[in-house]
């Protein structure tokens, strides 16, 4: 397995490039691990190291959002872990155990920097809207930029690490056996991912939460208001046309399509810049990240069709390098695009694997019998997801019943997190 720790400095710059426009959380003080907080006592956050077992599932070592922005060395692996006030290690009750899961292009200091759920769970639970409970935030950078908290056979095995962080908490603290899983946006996505048997310890959770979460990913081939009526591959198009001045597809819009490879068998300055640029190339960093999670491809360079055209045909060409594998660029890692450089489906992926393996909306059926699930989506979500999720919703409302509730409110993609927490942590606590 290929992983981020094993990558030579050249190739660590790279990665410098891929996250270099992605907005980064701040870093939060590490807190000493421990037991938490004893009877009588304030709630507290402390950084947990991930047991050795678990961490090698990654490669060993981590890097942060903001790590990868300052080109900081990597870390060993840790987690958030928040404790309610109160919190007794030895208390018949025990607590409920939820994984809160961040999106792409954050890491788990989003949670306590930027929304501060220790604040927010705090007064939620002296309000009696939400039951005391233990809540570990893990981080899912991994792979480009976002791990999509997938088993990737070369980019590392993230839904198995997160298995193993929340197997960790349930030996070490006091547990009660009640377990739950949540998200944003990429951790919507993973939320579901994991319930549906994504890892390999085939964990089974009471609740499964996604806010604004990609969860159906057969919407995206659908045109989209929010964008002048162009579905996902006709975007990446559009982005690959105008953000990076050099098209990365451009069938549909120019005539012929043009290999953006530079002469040193390496991806050219142009794509770089445009997988980096979150902002006028979300779809590209997107379907990147997400393909190194869901289609990863392993080889040498001739097993790249954007390194050794065979056919002579760019157009129809789907297999990116991303990195040299080893030290004298033998091999490489990269990915199967579920989509050619001409915007026509790469069938094999898209059907294959993304819809067939990996959309929660085609795996229902995978959702442990009497889970419940909780779906929410701003009508105003800027990636497109509003319409999206409310057909997802309405295929669920049909497979689970009373099993699942679905919230709509008015805004974007992570407007009023904090308020969406608060509604969806009081319908978690009605059920445990």
């Amino acid at each position: 397995m290929w992983t981020r720790n094993m990558l030579s400095p050249a190739t660590r710059g790279l990665a410098l490039v891929l996250s270099a426009a992605v907005l980064s959380g701040c870093g939060s003080d590490d807190d000493p691990a421990g037991p938490g907080p004893g009877p009588g006592e304030s709630s507290s956050i402390s950084t947990v190291n991930v047991d050795d077992a678990a961490a090698a599932l990654i490669g060993g070592a981590q890097h942060t959002i903001g790590t990868l922005g300052l080109g900081q060395e990597m870390t060993a692996p840790f987690f958030y872990i928040y404790t309610p006030a109160g919190y007794d290690a030895s208390s018949a009750d025990g607590y409920p155990v939820l994984a809160l899961l961040h999106g792409f292009g954050d890491d788990m200091n989003y949670w306590t920097d930027g929304v501060d759920v220790k604040t927010l769970f705090d007064e939620l639970i002296a309000a009696g809207t939400m039951d005391p409970m233990i809540v570990v935030m893990p981080n899912g950078v991994g792979g480009v930029i976002g791990s999509w908290y997938a088993d990737s056979p070369v980019f590392g095995g993230y839904a198995t690490y997160i298995e193993s962080i929340i197997g960790q908490v349930e030996a070490s603290y006091n547990s009660n056996g009640q377990r739950a899983i949540a998200g944003l946006s990429m951790g919507g996505f993973g939320a579901f991912h994991l319930a549906m048997g994504g890892g390999q310890l085939g964990l089974e959770y009471d609740a499964v939460i996604s806010h604004s979460g990609p969860i159906n990913l057969g919407g995206l081939l659908n045109p989209d208001p929010y964008y002048g009526g162009l579905n996902f591959p006709q975007l990446l198009l559009y982005e690959a046309s105008t953000a990076a001045g050099l098209g990365l597809m451009q069938g549909s819009l120019a005539t012929g399509c043009t290999n953006v490879l530079g002469s040193d068998a390496g991806l050219s300055a142009a794509i770089l810049e445009l997988i980096g640029d979150s902002v006028n190339a979300g779809f590209t960093t997107f379907t990147f990240g997400a393909a190194a999670a869901f289609s990863p491809h392993y080889g040498t360079p001739l097993d790249f069709d954007m390194l050794a055209d065979f056919d002579g045909n760019p157009c129809n060409n789907t297999t990116y390098p991303i990195a040299p594998a080893n030290a004298d660029s033998s091999e490489w890692v990269g990915v199967n695009f579920p989509i050619q450089a001409d915007g026509q489906l790469n069938t094999a992926v898209w059907e294959g694997v993304w819809m067939g393996a990996v959309d929660p909306m085609g795996r229902l059926g995978g959702l442990a019998a009497g889970t419940k699930v909780y779906v929410d989506c701003g009508n105003q979500d800027e990636l497109g997801l509003s319409d999206d999720t409310a057909t997802f919703a309405d295929a669920a409302g049909a497979a689970l019943g009373t099993d699942f509730t679905y919230e709509t409110f008015d805004g974007g993609h992570e407007d009023m997190i904090g308020a969406r927490l608060a509604v969806s942590m009081a319908w978690l606590s009605d059920l445990l």
